[in-house]
């Protein structure tokens, strides 16, 4: 049963479950009314450019082709060009890889070391600058000692430092009129000289180098290694 006011188009049933006469309600006829209640729609609803779908994924459609959808597995932006990152001054982080476009810290630390003749360790979260306290783990001196090798080193013999580190020699020696006092670093001659007189000499030898020291006399020959 219908009837018309100025209002718009109104309808009632005859009677309601008790048999009684239901008040008369309002279809809404003219631009601009509300609706009171609950909407089931079944299909799509286009209306001034935007088409509404309904189905396993919703979709908010712009007639340029983009459109916002929302499904089981999450919702998001899409464009004629693929997905559209969530812009930042909408809560996403502008990019399509998810990275954040500031932050003030790391989500996770991360822990920088640094190995090889010194080593040290601090963890960085990007909060603030870090310092790593280093101790020397390879170098002259560490983790060797002095060793006076003056009975068992030979003028003339050339010797190889296979240690695997640097070793450091200090050698007391004098030349004479027949025998050059000559001090030898894989092949490179530090001195070559005939005075008698007693030099001290000290010089690095690195690992894998030979050295030979040529001498009338050697009066001490020590090597930290």
């Amino acid at each position: 049963m219908t009837t018309y006011k100025n209002g718009g188009l109104w309808y009632r049933s005859a009677r309601d479950f008790a048999g009684f006469e239901e008040p008369f309600e309002r279809i809404i006829t003219e631009k601009g009314g509300s609706i009171q209640g609950d909407l089931s729609i079944t299909g799509n609803i286009s209306s001034n450019g935007f088409v509404l779908l309904n189905g396993p994924e919703a979709q908010f459609r712009h007639q340029s082709g983009n459109y916002l959808f929302i499904n089981g597995g999450g919702w998001g932006v899409y464009s004629n060009n693929g997905m559209v990152p969530l812009s930042v001054a909408g809560g996403g982080t502008g990019n399509s890889d998810g990275r954040a476009p500031s932050a003030e810290r790391l989500a996770y630390s991360r822990n920088i070391s640094i190995s090889g003749a010194v080593s040290g360790n601090a963890n960085f979260d990007g909060s603030g600058n870090i310092n790593i306290s280093t101790s020397l783990q390879a170098g002259i001196g560490v983790n060797q000692s002095f060793n006076d090798l003056t009975a068992s080193r030979v003028s003339g013999v050339v010797y190889t430092n296979n240690t695997g580190k640097p070793i450091f020699l200090i050698v007391t020696a004098a030349g004479s009129n027949n025998t050059a006092l000559v001090h030898t670093v894989d092949g490179y001659q530090l001195i070559n000289t005939n005075e008698s007189a007693m030099r001290t000499l000290s010089y690095p030898v690195p690992n894998g180098f030979s050295y030979m020291i040529t001498a009338a006399t050697i009066n001490k020959w020590i090597e930290i290694r």
